[in-house]
């Protein structure tokens, strides 16, 4: 994995229009999670530059018996990627959600008991859903439950 740059500004058309480079640098580990010592050098690389973010990665967010569904595998990556959140003193975590998370109360109440596994209070959590979560239904949602909405202001729909 390439090392977390000195500077990562975002220049999107919307933090363009508010003349606001935002200064935020996200990982998405891939399938291999990243050792602590990895993490650790990517925080000290960081440190007082930029806010770091980590996007929650698909086997902490699906199980075999499907999305929001936790079994060992998800839960010992989920408590992995709660870690490393730790380590590099993310500021957000963001869990994207696909569109395999639908809106009726089933998958609701899935996405409810994964907040509340995450827990603590040391990090921003951010949902960012996909699907037939359109914003009139995500933003109550994700209020209800206590986390930021985040969406991308460039998709059409």
């Amino acid at each position: 994995m390439p090392e977390v740059p000195e500077r990562t500004w975002t220049t999107s058309p919307a933090a363009t229009a508010y003349s606001v480079p935002l200064l935020v640098t996200t990982r998405r580990p891939s399938s291999s999670t990243p050792t602590a010592r990895t993490l650790r050098r990517w925080q000290e690389l960081a440190a007082g530059k930029v806010t770091l973010g980590l996007v929650v990665p698909d086997v902490a967010t699906a199980s075999a018996k499907g999305p929001l569904r936790f079994d060992a595998a998800m839960e010992a990556a989920l408590a992995r990627t709660q870690e490393a959140a730790a380590i590099l003193g993310a500021r957000f975590v963001v869990l994207a959600t696909k569109s395999d998370v639908t809106t009726g109360p089933r998958d609701r109440d899935l996405l409810a008991q994964w907040m509340g596994r995450w827990g603590g209070t040391e990090h921003t959590l951010v949902w960012q859903p996909s699907g037939l979560w359109d914003a009139e239904l995500a933003r109550p949602f994700a209020r209800k439950l206590g986390v930021l909405h985040a969406f991308d202001p460039l998709q059409t729909r």
